[in-house]
């Protein structure tokens, strides 16, 4: 326990139906005070600290221990060892965990024992589902299914292939999927829900309604995410459509926040009989505690720049990141889709001029992330940038929550965030598991007053500059970023991004607007100082030849028709000037 404490000196656990604190008001009326307490005094020095320590099948713990072939871990996280004990009694459980808490793990374990423990085991003779597990995301849903696999990989050919672990998301071919699902319902499924509630209202077809007949587990991983993605209704269909095994299976719920809607979620889905269990840990290193207020810990700096300057000085911090040694890695978020692809794309070329120039190169790779690419590139983009000890990652908010990158040590935000949430869950890519991370924030000077405001007051962000700026290293600048000056490559270099691309500056032209469009009460600046900030970014930032043009619809659903500054096109060729853009205005990250 001592070795424990030392390395998460903020542990502190909350099993509400068993002991300790209570859980916050609004989930009383779930977690029942009634049941039988254990002595507060004995419950920490009770909970187990080690893997081997669990009273779990020896194969799980070899897939726990081994560091080939499974994960090498021998300690629990505060998280794991609060949620797994309870869990692994067969109550419910809620836990207030976010992602880099190692949750997956806490219900992976409990929910594999649940398969082996059970009477009509091994579940895949008697074509069932055993466990279903729904995520917000396709990339964290395809992350846990293959953790998922690593566990069952260790318990012998009954779980092998598609009779083990099967994930089911949108963005790949449903027809596949089904045919899959019929042939062999898998022990482990794992889903998001749309694609899963997909699959249960064509039963005849798949078979998953009557392979979910005798569910041992259901888990619902990040609840407040799913909800924030719209689920809400498919989740209720899903819940609906799975009593049949309602009074007897366990339900897990995961969620980093507990509002209403979350609440509702576990009203509906968990038995009250018995009571499930709330586990709460605390905020532990490089986390957020409670509500949005991100965390003390992760050093936050945030750079004020004029707007047609922030392209150059984003270029100029990343190169001295590339450059300064193997154990940088970095992910830059932007706020669309469209941003991000010319920012890498950017960022490539001026990593090729500057290493002609100075004949030298470096093992940096340089990754990109975001939802116009297709599914399987994103995979792979995924997969490389998370086995890679360095590298810089261009994402929009595709990577934002859910998806573990081990070794961050930098996280880029360019752009204010829509909302506070998504600079804390960006943010939270870095100083995972103890290991140290910062983050850096570049706003343009128009974004200076959210500073004081609800989006970013408080936030312990430290204003700084670019060391290569006019600054000279003596010792004294410490708060300063390191910059190497790109202003000599950035010219030739966005000469190659119009050449490959014509349509790309125009595409991030309109992208720019439709997200900006919603922060002008905030920036307390008019549709008319929007639209000459946007056209001079165009001409002298992204140094296209003209000012771009958008479409009537385009114009329309960013309340800008009409509006003097604003270039009609009324017709695009291979997708350019209207950059994707539809109305309503769309989610960050999309457009």
């Amino acid at each position: 326990m001592k070795l424990f404490r030392s390395l998460y000196p903020s542990f502190s656990v909350c099993l509400c139906a068993h002991g300790f604190i209570s859980p916050p008001m609004h989930l009383r009326k779930i977690v029942s005070q009634q049941t039988a307490r254990l002595a507060s005094v004995a419950i920490e020095d009770a909970l187990p600290t080690r893997f081997d320590e669990l009273a779990i099948d020896a194969a799980t713990k070899r897939a726990l221990r081994d560091p080939v072939r499974g994960f090498g871990y021998v300690e629990m996280t505060p998280v794991q060892a609060a949620a797994i004990g309870p869990a692994l009694q067969g109550l419910d459980v809620l836990a207030k965990a976010r992602t880099g808490t190692g949750k997956t793990l806490g219900f992976l374990v409990p929910s594999v024992q649940r398969i082996l423990e059970s009477p009509t085991q091994p579940v895949l003779r008697q074509a069932e589902i055993g466990v279903l597990i729904l995520s917000p995301t396709r990339e964290l849903a395809q992350q846990t299914a293959r953790e998922a696999k690593t566990i069952l990989a260790f318990h012998g050919n009954d779980y092998e292939g598609d009779y083990g672990v099967q994930c089911v998301v949108g963005g790949t071919p449903v027809g596949r999927e089904a045919n899959r699902l019929r042939k062999c319902p898998p022990a482990i499924l794992v889903a998001t829900p749309g694609r899963l509630l997909d699959h249960l209202q064509q039963d005849d077809r798949t078979g998953v309604k009557k392979a979910c007949r005798n569910l041992r587990v259901l888990v619902f991983d990040e609840a407040d995410r799913l909800l924030d993605q719209g689920f809400k209704k498919a989740i209720d269909s899903i819940v609906a459509m799975l009593s049949a095994s309602s009074k007897t299976r366990q339900t897990m719920l995961f969620s980093a926040t507990f509002p209403d809607s979350v609440t509702q979620i576990a009203s509906n889905a968990l038995r009250q009989s018995p009571p499930p269990v709330f586990v709460d840990v605390g905020a532990g290193i490089g986390e957020v505690d409670d509500g949005e207020e991100p965390t003390m810990r992760i050093p936050q700096r945030v750079l004020v720049t004029p707007l047609d300057d922030q392209l150059e000085q984003v270029m100029a911090m990343c190169m001295a990141q590339r450059e300064a040694g193997d154990a940088n890695k970095v992910i830059v978020f932007l706020p669309t889709a469209r941003q991000t692809q010319l920012y890498a794309m950017a960022f490539q070329e001026v990593c090729a001029v500057r290493d002609t120039e100075q004949r030298s190169s470096f093992a940096c790779e340089t990754y990109e992330l975001h939802s116009r690419k297709s599914q399987s590139k994103r995979d792979r983009t995924s997969k490389a940038f998370r086995g890679a000890t360095s590298g810089i990652l261009f994402a929009s908010d595709v990577a934002a929550r859910g998806l573990d990158y081990p070794d961050v040590t930098l996280v880029v935000q360019v752009g204010a965030p829509s909302e506070r949430a998504q600079y804390t869950h960006r943010l939270g890519r870095t100083a995972r598991g103890g290991k140290k991370g910062e983050g850096v924030l570049f706003l343009a000077d128009f974004e200076e007053p959210l500073l004081a405001g609800k989006l970013l007051e408080g936030l312990p962000l430290q204003q700084t500059a670019l060391l290569s700026m006019g600054h000279d290293n003596d010792g004294s600048n410490n708060n300063l970023v390191p910059a190497i000056d790109v202003s000599a490559y950035l010219p030739a270099a966005l000469n190659q991004v119009h050449s490959g691309d014509d349509s790309i500056g125009s595409q991030m032209y309109a992208a720019w607007l439709g997200y900006h469009i919603s922060f002008i009460k905030r920036c307390r600046i008019s549709k008319e100082d929007l639209v000459d900030m946007a056209n001079s970014l165009a001409v002298n930032s992204l140094q296209l030849p003209t000012q771009p043009g958008i479409s009537a619809k385009a114009a329309g659903c960013m309340g800008l028709k009409g509006q003097p500054g604003i270039r009609i096109e009324k017709k695009f060729g291979g997708g350019g000037g209207g950059g994707g853009y539809c109305c309503p205005p769309l989610p960050v990250g999309v457009v």
